[in-house]
């Protein structure tokens, strides 16, 4: 079974299903490797609904999704909000070399968007760009975490392996992530933002997923921030796979 995981864009790379059990002690660069590497498929469809709580109060947005693999280093997102008003983003990702990103809103033309890293935070909730970016995963230094020789932990009933792994940018707002990958089916059912003291700065849990032409697709994503509580939830309510709703025009920053 293949593992689709939010990442780019908004959207999405896949993550490999191969087991890594049975080692006595994990290889971090093997695992991660493995769920970085594995086929994406070349185009996703989304309808997604957005809920940012901050201060005991939420506000919904609603927003469509077309995502297109160009090659193995670029891949294009399209973003279009329904609600509140029909804001579109569109971003060209790249593994290698800077994004490219532009906004169009209702009443302007479109605006390109300096490319300030990834601690920029998507329309106002606690995701980042950096964390919808499918190139990031690339730049990691990973380390498994272990207790003695007792490599797995429980979570949610199922045994994962916690993989350290620092980023070798510095436009991140973080100094490691600890990825916890389900021993199973090497997926990642949650990540981890530490600062370097050591303090947890916020978590993101991938809560439900859905069997997708044989893709695991997260359908359900928080994000929430250790110290006040507030939280983002990323609810995929509509996904379609090679979908044909997805053209190569929708890409072009002059057709926003």
């Amino acid at each position: 079974m293949r593992r689709l995981d939010l990442k780019l864009g908004l959207l999405v790379s896949l993550i490999s299903s191969s087991s890594i059990a049975g080692e006595a002690k994990p290889n971090a660069d093997e695992i991660m490797k493995k769920l970085n590497d594995t086929k994406t498929p070349a185009s996703v469809f989304t309808v997604v609904t957005l809920t940012i709580s901050k201060g005991g109060s939420s506000v919904e947005k609603a927003f469509k999704s077309w995502s297109m693999k160009v090659n193995d280093d670029e891949q294009h997102t399209l973003i279009e909000f329904t609600k509140p008003n029909n804001t579109k983003i569109l971003a060209h990702s790249r593994r290698k070399g800077n994004d490219d990103r532009w906004i169009k809103t209702s009443s302007g033309a479109p605006k390109r968007v300096a490319n300030s890293g990834g601690d920029q935070y998507f329309v106002q909730s606690h995701f980042s760009y950096g964390d919808l970016d499918f190139a990031r995963s690339k730049n990691f230094k990973h380390e498994a975490l272990c207790e003695g020789a007792k490599c797995e932990v429980d979570y949610k009933g199922a045994p994962h392996y916690r993989i350290k792994s620092v980023p070798d940018t510095a436009d991140a707002d973080f100094a490691y992530l600890v990825n916890v990958v389900r021993v199973s089916d090497s997926s990642v059912d949650k990540v981890e933002y530490y600062a370097k003291d050591g303090k947890l700065i916020r978590e993101l849990m991938i809560d439900e997923r859905k069997d997708v032409k044989g893709y695991q697709i997260p359908t359900m994503v928080v994000m929430k921030m250790a110290d006040s509580g507030d939280s983002s939830a990323l609810k995929i309510t509509e996904v379609e796979i090679e979908s044909d709703k997805v053209k190569k025009q929708l890409f072009d920053k002059n057709l926003l």
